[in-house]
């Protein structure tokens, strides 16, 4: 059966995209990994809310490019909120360096100190999204939406232009009109846009091998963006894939890593009662007999004819009793 494709012989019409030869406007907004960092006192901070977006600019105090770049952010404001994080960690003689160039540079925006594992996370979230990913190097700038969710990079110095036509138009932004803003030349689409969560699933799937942990945090961002069938299904997922993280921090004695995937698996499947057994069991293990002896009561409520979960609970009420 023949199945050729024709086309009408007409002009296509342009997409209008953004202009920035050195940033990716990406075709869906995608959740940071770095949810804190400390700020020029070195105390940890969450990072802020936003009501019209913000500019997160990464740099070093050793970075030639990343003292111009602060020079030119102090003189010639980009019309919404900066964070200068400096990725040099956390040391006092990191930050007093940091401090040295945020003052001589006159940036008056606010700043803080960032380390090894945020900019890991970050690197990861690139090279999830990209085939090809450069080396981690600053400058680097995440445009962020209101959300916190990134929706723009910028490799290197900024382009001023180019910021501001992405703060006018990729920053309010939704769907369809996200998506056509995203390719550097212009087209038509014949492709529907990204369903909600796409991206964060995207990044997901990409690092779940080799990185689980970093992978189950934009799972969650996937599900929680989803609805009806897909949404149970990715919460279902993000269920067995906390728990499987559980019993191998647990074999591994690393109780409060485990603790927080048992703890996160029964938060979006709180009636698996194998779940409740085994964190019981976990948690007696610590001598925490107690706590243990609640998990197994629970197990036992959801599925009355489970064996283990009572010869669990007889073990925990009795050591409770003995260690009174």
């Amino acid at each position: 059966m023949d199945r050729g494709v024709s086309l009408k012989a007409e002009a296509l019409p342009a997409v209008v995209t953004s202009s920035g030869r050195a940033s990716v406007v990406l075709p869906a907004p995608v959740r940071l990994p770095l949810a804190s960092y400390d700020d020029e006192k070195g105390r940890r901070a969450k990072l802020p809310d936003s009501i019209s977006g913000r500019l997160l600019v990464l740099w070093s105090a050793s970075c030639p490019h990343c003292r111009e770049e602060l020079s030119e952010l102090a003189d010639s404001p980009v019309g919404l909120p900066v964070l200068a994080l400096c990725v040099d960690g956390g040391s006092e003689e990191a930050r007093s360096a940091a401090q040295a160039l945020i003052l001589e540079t006159g940036f008056t925006g606010a700043w803080g100190m960032v380390g090894e594992e945020e900019i890991e996370q970050v690197f990861l979230l690139q090279e999830a999204l990209f085939d090809s990913a450069p080396q981690f190097a600053v400058p680097l700038s995440l445009l962020l939406n209101n959300e916190n969710e990134v929706i723009a990079l910028y490799r290197g110095a900024l382009n001023k232009e180019v910021l501001e036509y992405d703060r006018r138009e990729v920053l309010r932004a939704t769907g369809t009109q996200l998506r056509d803003l995203a390719p550097p030349f212009p087209g038509r689409w014949f492709t529907e846009p990204a369903a909600a969560g796409y991206a964060s699933n995207l990044v997901a799937r990409r690092t779940q091998e080799r990185y689980p942990e970093f992978s189950v945090f934009y799972l969650r961002a996937a599900a929680e963006s989803s609805q009806g069938d897909k949404r149970r299904a990715l919460m279902a997922e993000l269920g067995r894939r906390h728990y499987l993280l559980a019993m191998e921090f647990d074999r591994r004695q690393l109780s409060e890593r485990s603790a927080f995937h048992f703890s996160s698996s029964l938060e979006v499947a709180p009636t698996n009662p194998s779940v409740h057994n085994d964190f019981g069991s976990s948690l007696a293990r610590r001598g925490l007999f107690k706590e243990g002896a609640h998990h197994f009561m629970e197990a036992l409520r959801l599925k009355p004819d489970f064996p283990l979960a009572k010869e669990n609970l007889a073990k925990a009420q009795r050591l409770l009793e003995q260690s009174k």
